[in-house]
């Protein structure tokens, strides 16, 4: 599994494509959104990161940095931002690779 990092509207996707040749079915595009949904639903965030981790090891994950600026003070936002980002962490732990995208330049970070 891959993972790739940055801002909003940064390059990942394009990163993941055509940098590093991932295949457009092995893309999990806007995870922070997803984890947003499920949590607006009440599911259950972790089977989510351990079906990929089970049952997709060849997906390149995308995901916003959501942890600069100003804490949400809605309490939902909040706990959104906090699991987003442990999440996030649990990932690059298990990636094979983790990358941070900024104007469509990649660092490999691990």
């Amino acid at each position: 599994m891959e993972l790739i990092t940055g801002g909003k509207y940064q390059g990942k996707k394009e990163y993941a494509l055509n940098i590093l040749g991932a295949d457009e079915e092995n893309i999990i595009d806007d995870f922070n959104e997803k984890v947003r949904n499920l949590l607006l639903k009440g599911e259950d965030v972790n089977a989510y990161v351990d079906e990929i981790l089970d049952n997709r090891p060849d997906a390149v994950i995308i995901a916003d940095e959501v942890g600069c600026g100003i804490i949400p003070l809605d309490p939902d936002d909040r706990e959104y931002r906090i699991t987003s980002g442990r999440l996030v962490c649990e990932l690059s732990e298990k990636a094979e690779h983790v990358y941070r995208v900024v104007a469509g330049l990649g660092i490999k970070l691990k």
